[in-house]
């Protein structure tokens, strides 16, 4: 099996219009614990960046956001390449 040598990820920052709030969640484990972060991860092979987002969603929120407006921010790749 091949892999390919840049790891692609996706994350979110989550603002609510009712409460007019930001969500960041408060990491308790893994290479950065006590630290705030934002809902993302690594995108799994054969996943869009869409279906990636949605699936870190679920595993870190425990469910869905209805009436989700995505709006796409910024693209980059870290300077050593690899993500």
């Amino acid at each position: 099996m091949e892999h390919s040598s840049i790891t692609q990820g996706c994350g979110a920052l989550i603002y609510s219009t009712g409460s007019q709030r930001y969500l960041f969640l408060l990491r308790n484990n893994g290479k950065f614990p006590d630290s705030w972060g934002l809902v993302g991860g690594k995108i799994e092979q054969g996943e869009t960046i869409l279906e990636g987002l949605e699936r870190e969603i679920r595993e870190e929120l425990g469910g869905e956001i209805r009436d989700a407006k995505i709006i796409p921010i910024e693209q980059f790749t870290s300077d050593n390449k690899k993500f």
